[in-house]
């Protein structure tokens, strides 16, 4: 996942990224409530095919939802494995992570929570400001890996279910329920084929999700060069880049251009 991050940055899908991990006791999160939808929906459904799942799915919520049924996963592991640096541990502690471009690296820094400090500290020449190279931060990948080397597909895992047990039972334990014959064939069809699930589809794409990725970061960046701002945006943001005024307590103290004015009244001898 780091190093994914680290691609992110180096081919500009993302200016920077951010990785933030929920401390231990406290993971309840948002989505958490939407799966418990589709739970509680199935507890009450029969589900016999998967065209059964998808509709149990699309009906546990009030609102629209969409359901793509997934063919085959990309091994990004696989891919990105060759150009990983070898010693990498210590990465589950951390609950934050950044991910940013510093002098053409991307590097990533690190801290245990919100109020740490970032690791590692950024460090100085004694002689000048110039930061240490290895304060900047550090990086995930040795190389960084072709995006036109589509990566191969993940293998399924059937290794925790017996197949002919399976093709002998399901028939038997369900046709009784299943009233409908266009689902007593599916069923049929899925039992006999049962092994077909353990493979990979047969060919790769020309094209992935990265390929996406990166030419929808592009076209963001065009629009953004090619439309110019409304004039109330610009004046915020002028107002924002204006320099900031002295804070002055008391007695103001005259500017030089006071002063000037002073002198020339006091050298004023016209009669008034």
């Amino acid at each position: 996942m780091l190093s994914l991050a680290h691609v992110l940055v180096q081919y500009k899908v993302f200016d920077m990224v951010d990785l933030h991990f929920l401390p231990v006791g406290h993971t309840h999160e948002d989505i958490d409530q939407l799966f418990s939808c589709i739970s509680r929906h199935l507890k009450k459904t029969n589900i016999y095919t998967m065209d059964d799942m998808e509709r149990a799915v699309m009906n546990s919520y009030n609102v629209p939802v969409f359901v793509k049924h997934v063919e085959g996963v990309f091994d990004i592991k696989k891919w990105l494995l060759p150009h990983m640096v070898k010693n990498f541990k210590g990465q589950s502690k951390p609950l934050h992570f950044q991910f940013k471009e510093f002098d053409g690296k991307v590097r990533m820094r690190y801290r245990h929570r919100s109020t740490s400090n970032w690791r590692p500290v950024l460090q100085f020449k004694d002689d000048d400001f110039t930061p240490i190279e290895e304060s900047k931060g550090l990086i995930c990948l040795k190389t960084l890996p072709n995006v036109d080397d589509v990566p191969e597909w993940v293998k399924p895992s059937i290794e925790k279910m017996d197949p002919e047990r399976l093709r002998k039972d399901l028939p038997d334990a369900y046709q009784g329920r299943i009233t409908c014959e266009r689902d007593k064939q599916w069923l049929r069809e899925f039992a006999q084929n049962i092994n077909d699930h353990a493979k990979a589809p047969s060919s790769r794409p020309q094209r992935w999700f990265l390929h996406d990725l990166i030419d929808a970061a592009k076209q963001r960046r065009d629009r953004q060069q090619n439309t110019s701002m409304p004039d109330h945006i610009l004046s915020i943001q002028q107002n924002i880049e204006n320099e900031c005024p002295d804070v002055v307590i008391g007695r103001p103290i005259p500017t030089s251009e006071d002063r000037g004015n002073s002198l020339e009244k006091m050298d004023d001898f016209s009669p008034a």
